[in-house]
């Protein structure tokens, strides 16, 4: 009877043994050739750096101009975008506080906050706060995105601002 147990707990065994093996493997493959197209935004006369590695100090292998588009597996990695087809090396990692996956607009016009209290400006998408307005608040809005859009004040998520003759 001992036995029949023991055997039976080591098949047990085997088959989470497996299954973790599967789990794993499926995660490491790359779905690389299922590319989509995404772009950076920031602030106006500015750029972003794409880097070796997902980390703020990796050596950077090429940049990208507010509103340029560039291609991804959609890997993530410490808030990190993967990119490919940049500079020399071909391939590298874009800070995704600058990442929109909707094609922003260039609009360069006059606008104003629509809140019922504060509403927080950020230093990039979902960052830290760098300015407080309040409604009605004017501010100058560089890049327009279905989520978020890019003002002299900061980052600001579009719904809580309104252009100017619209």
């Amino acid at each position: 009877m001992l036995k029949k147990i023991l055997i039976t707990l080591l098949e047990i065994a085997l088959m989470a043994l497996f299954f973790y093996c599967l789990i794993t493997i499926a995660d490491s493959i790359s779905f690389a050739d299922e590319l989509h197209e995404a772009w950076v935004i920031c602030q106006p006369d500015d750029y972003v750096n794409v880097r070796s590695k997902p980390k703020r100090k990796s050596e950077p292998v090429g940049y990208l101009d507010c509103g340029d588009s560039f291609m991804t597996d959609g890997t993530e990695k410490y808030g990190w975008v993967r990119c490919y087809g940049i500079g020399e090396a071909g391939e590298g990692w874009v800070f995704g506080g600058y990442v929109v996956y909707d094609e922003p607009v260039k609009v360069n016009r006059m606008g104003y906050s629509v809140s019922n209290g504060k509403l927080f400006a950020r230093r990039y998408i979902g960052g830290k706060t760098i300015h407080v307005l309040h409604n009605l608040d004017e501010v100058k809005v560089y890049w327009w995105t279905e989520a978020w859009c890019v003002t002299d004040k900061g980052f600001i998520k579009s719904k809580f601002i309104e252009l100017e003759g619209t």
